[in-house]
């Protein structure tokens, strides 16, 4: 597996010194996710598709001969609480998505760009949900969390529409490879009628596969 992860380094790096061959003036593009804004902006009608990709913003540089380097982050953090005096459920969730690698542009015409690029991606993500009962005296706890650490490589596919020299929506599709290392924890305690109990469990496992990202997302992009 390392050693997957070790080529794919390889790769981006032959490619990197390429992109910075040539000439040194560069073009560069920095897009937000916008689906809810341009749904809006456009008044669709029936329910919004879902949006697979994590990465919320996006910024590439090119040069003159089209070569340069892109990165894409995402991240999230949620907090819910739900219940009553009763029973209640507390929930965190913390996400984080990075990618960086190398981006070539090519004009297909006037107003489009079709760019490509092989990533390097990274992911972190944790889900923690504690859920406590009391009822005539007795008690119960449970927390469970979900950590999941991956890491991969794959090629990616983007389009670009411009509107004037500095505006413009892009979208992107992908194809990655990811390792995950994915951990779960569940913790139970409870209390009542003279007595205690408490158990944990822990299972950790690890995965491999290949995600299609298909090209769902818009971004807004701005050029300069």
């Amino acid at each position: 597996m390392k050693k997957v992860f070790v080529l794919g380094i390889a790769i981006l790096s032959v490619f990197s010194v390429h992109a910075q061959t040539d000439s040194l003036k560069a073009t560069h593009y920095f897009g937000i996710q916008a689906n809810q804004l341009v749904r809006q902006l456009l008044n669709f009608g029936g329910s919004s598709p879902t949006v697979q990709n994590p990465y919320l913003v996006s910024y590439s540089f090119n040069k003159e001969n089209g070569w340069g380097m892109g990165v894409g982050l995402g991240s999230r953090l949620n907090h819910f609480e739900d219940g009553d005096e009763f029973a209640n459920q507390e929930t965190k969730i913390n996400e984080f998505f990075l990618r960086i690698g190398v981006d070539n542009k090519t004009d297909l015409g006037k107003n489009w760009l079709l760019g490509w690029g092989i990533d390097v991606v990274f992911e972190a993500t944790k889900n923690e949900t504690t859920s406590k009962n009391d009822f005539n005296g007795s008690s119960q706890e449970t927390y469970t969390r979900n950590k999941v650490t991956g890491f991969g490589f794959g090629p990616r596919l983007n389009l670009f529409y411009s509107f004037g020299e500095h505006l413009g929506l892009g979208t992107e599709a992908s194809y990655y490879y990811k390792h995950q290392n994915v951990n779960n924890i569940i913790e139970s305690k409870s209390s009542g009628g003279g007595g205690s109990f408490s158990n944990e469990e822990e299972f950790d496992r690890s995965n491999n596969s290949f995600q299609l990202i298909l090209p769902s997302v818009i971004y807004l992009t701005f050029r300069f």
